[in-house]
């Protein structure tokens, strides 16, 4: 069922910078203006700025709240102050009747703007939030709040005191229809990085911070290559640690079987050549990476954080290890390395448990239906 008149939303993020985030942050602006609604997109520009062009969705210009560019104190202390003003304007100008908050700094533009103006605050939280909770002051998340994941809304409750009522679980979601990398495109990966034809590729997609766990990674894999010696582990994007890792993969004696491919446009090539996917995270809400995987019928390793047992289910569709566990990840990953039906099997029962609950479909038409009911008080 569509709008029957075009309520606006506009969505206030960080930046158009490289991760999950910012994806989802996109995707939702996308699947909500194809629900009906008129939608911008507050934002420092960045490498995702044309994806919105691409989809005539009217970015609005913020400033210095780039968690990558600017330091802590200088967002709060100048960037909050100038998004709330910026914010209020658009909100005015253009007559937006939601705010879609997506990143916790932007909590108190939005309540300011949404007490001044009358204009719906939604907040939604994609991080693991217990870590936050002494933050609770300069995080107001007010009446309506969306989390990815049964976690995250437990840890809204218990740390930031939001009943439960108001907090509305929409998982996260990725594309199921995907096609996978032609053997001409997977051949060209295998030539630029050097990775044999016939090694099993241990594939890592998470931007390069301390959350992600890459070091952990790194410490696992030199106990894997003591059984697969010819095996390649391949990290995807960039972050301010790449280079302190690149350093650490020398220092333990595997720089050799480890990529550090950067930032790949088409990451289905990577997926395409994966024997398995593996997530370290230290912290996580319900991460994308993880259900790319499930959609091209890879099977997973990862931490046991946030919400990811939610879909990484033990020997069903993944294995779970706990966060910082170097040897239990080294284990983990040796087992699937070793044994191609635990992979098929696992990889299969991802892809079903991706497809029925984690499409794009699903969740643009629950979002639809949430701020339909939002905008015209239901």
């Amino acid at each position: 069922m569509q709008q029957s008149h075009a309520s606006r939303i506009l969505t206030v993020h960080f930046a158009l910078t490289l991760g999950g985030a910012t994806q989802l942050a996109i995707d939702d602006a996308v699947a909500l203006r194809g629900q009906g609604f008129e939608v911008g997109f507050a934002s420092e520009p960045g490498v995702f700025e044309k994806d919105l062009d691409a989809r005539a969705i009217r970015l609005h210009r913020l400033h210095c709240v780039n968690p990558e560019r600017y330091p802590r104190w200088f967002r709060y202390l100048v960037g909050i102050p100038l998004t709330t003003i910026l914010v209020l304007w658009y909100v005015v100008r253009y007559k937006y009747d939601c705010l879609y908050v997506q990143h916790r700094q932007s909590g108190i533009p939005g309540t300011v703007v949404s007490w001044l103006t009358g204009a719906e605050y939604v907040f939604i939280a994609h991080a693991e939030f217990g870590r936050f909770n002494r933050g609770r002051l300069l995080t107001p998340l007010g009446r309506h709040v969306l989390a990815n994941s049964e976690q995250i809304k437990g840890n809204i409750a218990r740390y930031f005191r939001v009943p439960t009522e108001r907090i509305t679980v929409i998982r996260n979601a990725v594309t199921t229809n995907v096609v996978r990398a032609s053997e001409d495109a997977v051949r060209a990966f295998e030539t630029k990085w050097s990775v044999p034809a016939d090694a099993v590729v241990v594939a890592c997609v998470a931007v390069m911070i301390d959350g992600k766990g890459h070091d952990v990674l790194l410490a696992a894999w030199r106990e894997v290559r003591r059984d697969f010696p010819h095996a390649v582990l391949v990290l995807t994007a960039d972050g301010y640690l790449r280079g302190g890792l690149e350093v650490l993969a020398g220092q333990l004696g595997i720089q050799e079987s480890v990529r550090f491919v950067g930032f790949v446009p088409d990451l289905s090539v990577v997926y395409s050549r994966a024997s398995l996917v593996v997530l370290a995270s230290r912290s996580e809400g319900q991460s994308l990476t993880l259900l790319e995987a499930f959609a091209y019928g890879l099977p997973v390793v990862a931490t046991s954080v946030g919400g990811i047992p939610e879909v990484v289910l033990p020997d069903e569709t993944g294995l779970l290890v706990e966060p910082d566990d170097a040897p239990g990840f080294a284990r983990a990953m040796k087992r699937l390395m070793g044994d191609a039906d635990l992979r098929r099997r696992l990889g299969q029962a991802g892809r079903c448990l991706v497809v029925d609950r984690h499409s794009t479909a699903t969740r643009g038409a629950a979002l639809g239906d949430y701020f339909r009911a939002l905008t015209n008080g239901g």
